[in-house]
């Protein structure tokens, strides 16, 4: 034993060199997005209610890194929605256009697969196509209203956008790590401690353009 354990010592090499292409790695993320869903909002006082419909790209690339793999996936969307808001006697009819930009990062290292929470950047415009009221005064003075409230609206319906977004990137991902990471553990790790060989190197790194494992 001790004789094995010195050469051991003295002369092991990495026995197994994995490189992945990131059309490979990426492949089941990136697809187009059609999404319909409904909208629920409160904004300066107005409670909102509409449909909104998703569309754009869903896609992962690979960025570089020495000491683990990263790994990129965003996404590229605009949500156009009609809407009716409701405040006080008032009842507003509008359109919206909301464009996404989003990411998160995925990164796997000897311990498992991880990710940072998801990040947004969303850009909400709207359009008010009707105000209705039992008096036209009324109609009048909060078409006044919302002229001078419309740059603060947008403002704030593009961060309640970010922070919606964010969270169903975060939700949607939980799924998946733990796959990634079942695999990992049970049908790599495990299986070699079970033999009483458990790797002295376990190493990810990735570039732009392949992702490799030592």
């Amino acid at each position: 034993p001790e004789l094995i354990e010195g050469v051991r010592s003295n002369h092991w090499k990495p026995n197994l060199f994995v490189q992945a292409s990131e059309a490979f790695v990426t492949a089941g993320v990136n697809r187009d997005v059609d999404d319909t869903a409904p909208v629920q909002d409160v904004i300066l006082g107005t409670t909102i209610y509409g449909t909104g419909r998703t569309v754009g790209k869903l896609s992962a690339a690979l960025r570089p890194d020495a000491d683990r793999a990263v790994i990129e996936i965003r996404l590229a969307a605009t949500n156009s929605s009609n809407n009716v808001g409701y405040n006080g006697p008032v009842i507003i009819y509008s359109q919206g256009s909301t464009s996404i930009d989003a990411s998160k990062q995925l990164w796997v290292d000897s311990t498992g697969v991880y990710a940072e929470p998801a990040k947004a950047v969303c850009q909400a415009n709207s359009q008010i196509t009707d105000i209705g009221a039992k008096r036209k005064l009324i109609e009048r003075i909060a078409w006044r209203r919302a002229a001078k409230q419309k740059a603060e609206a947008e403002w704030i319906a593009s961060r309640h956008a970010e922070e919606r977004v964010a969270e169903r990137m975060d939700a949607e991902s939980q799924e998946l790590l733990k796959k990634a990471n079942e695999a990992l553990v049970e049908k790599f790790r495990k299986p070699l401690l079970r033999k009483g060989a458990p790797p002295k190197v376990l190493q990810f790194s990735t570039t732009e353009s392949a992702l490799f494992f030592t």
